[in-house]
C-alpha cells in the first residue's frame, strides 16, 4: 500500500485497519505500507495492523486515533515480522495503554526514528519475542496541525490535518535512508 488512507473501518474481533496474513513458514518479500494514513479504525484487538506469518514493513506513514477496545493498536501473531521506521503513532487508544503487542514466541518488532507515544513500554512481549528498539525514536506530541479538523471533532475524520504544524520536533527527524525510493 503506497499513498493510502485506511479510515474509519471497523471490526469485531482483529485487525480494524489493515490485516497481512504471510504464508505459513514467512513470506519471501515483506508487504509494505508506505505513506499511508491509518486512522479511527477500531477493533477489540489490532485496531490499526495486525502481522502474523510474513514480514510488514511500515514507512513514512502516520497511525493516529485507532481505537483496540481489548489490546493493541498492532498485533504481532505466528512469528509475525513487523519493522516500522519513520512512523508516527500517537493518540491510539487501549484499555491497556499498548501501541503493540508481540504475543507468541518468534515474533518481532523494529522501531527505528518512530514518534512512539508511550515508548518500549507501550509494548507488550511474550518472553521469547524480541523487540528492536533502534535510534532516533521521540515520544512527545507531534503538533498536528489539526487533529479534529474545523468542526472540532475528531471522529470525523475526513476533515482532520494530521500533518506536521510549525514546531514539531518529528519535522527533520526521520531517518532518510529508510524512506522509499520514489
Amino acid at each position: 500500500l503506497s499513498h493510502c488512507e485506511v479510515l474509519g473501518n471497523q471490526a469485531s474481533n482483529v485487525a480494524g485497519g489493515i490485516d497481512v496474513i504471510g504464508p505459513y513458514g514467512g513470506a519471501s518479500v515483506p508487504a509494505r505500507i508506505e505513506n499511508c494514513l491509518i486512522a479511527g479504525n477500531t477493533a477489540p484487538y489490532a485496531s490499526a495492523i495486525r502481522c502474523s506469518y510474513g514480514r510488514v514493513d511500515v514507512d513514512c506513514s502516520t497511525v493516529v486515533d485507532n481505537v483496540a477496545t481489548t489490546s493493541s493498536t498492532m498485533y504481532v501473531r505466528f512469528s509475525g515480522i513487523l519493522r516500522c521506521a519513520n512512523v508516527i503513532f500517537w493518540a491510539n487508544a487501549s484499555p491497556d495503554g499498548r501501541q503493540a503487542t508481540l504475543s507468541m514466541p518468534g515474533d518481532s518488532l523494529t522501531v527505528s526514528y518512530c514518534e512512539f507515544q508511550g515508548g518500549s513500554a507501550a509494548v507488550f512481549l511474550d518472553p521469547a519475542a524480541t523487540l528492536y528498539w533502534g535510534a532516533g525514536n521521540l515520544d512527545g506530541n507531534p503538533l498536528f496541525v489539526d487533529p479534529d479538523g474545523p468542526d472540532n471533532n475528531p471522529l470525523t475524520l475526513d476533515d482532520n490535518d494530521y500533518r506536521l504544524g510549525a514546531g514539531s520536533f518529528c519535522l527533520d527527524a526521520g531517518d532518510n535512508d529508510s524512506v522509499p525510493p520514489d
